[in-house]
């Protein structure tokens, strides 16, 4: 039998049941500046000699600001902007060592695409084990959640 939470009625003495909140979906605690595997390009893409990786959008202020993108995308053959990949396939805006100690450089001006990733969701534990960065999903720092000072600053 499932465990159920009560709910109170409005004044009328009657409660309806629902489920009890699970807790099988708490994401661990995860140090971004400690990582920076999402930040590279998937084996998935490059099996499939796919180079471009993160898309910039209109409403990305990367995109807006010619001369940063001019500096950190290129223009695939669908007319499409994408950041940079360097020639190991990691973002040409992340700087130091992954799995280390690293910082997005346009952090302030990321895609919305970066900003939507989160520490210890899906994309993330996917991109931690396929660059070998803490292959047991904790980075030693369970206390500390890479929620606000992910890669870099305070999320903008």
């Amino acid at each position: 039998m499932k465990p159920t939470a009560q709910k109170r009625g409005s004044g009328s003495g009657t409660t309806a049941a629902r489920p009890a909140p699970s807790f099988a979906t708490a994401r661990p605690a995860l140090d971004c500046t400690r990582c920076g595997a999402c930040c590279c390009n998937s084996d998935d893409n490059r099996a499939e000699a796919f180079v471009d990786y993160v898309q910039l959008f209109p409403q990305d202020t990367l995109y807006t600001n010619h001369r940063a993108r001019a500096e950190w995308a290129v223009r695939n053959a669908r007319g499409e902007w994408h950041l940079r990949l360097t020639g190991d396939h990691r973002c040409v805006a992340l700087s130091g060592p992954v799995g280390q100690s690293v910082h997005c450089t346009i952090y302030s001006q990321r895609p919305g695409v970066c900003r939507r990733v989160e520490p210890g969701g899906e994309e993330c534990l996917r991109a931690r084990r396929e660059r070998g960065v803490d292959q047991d999903g904790q980075d030693g720092q369970s206390g500390q959640s890479g929620q606000n000072a992910a890669l870099g600053g305070s999320d903008t």
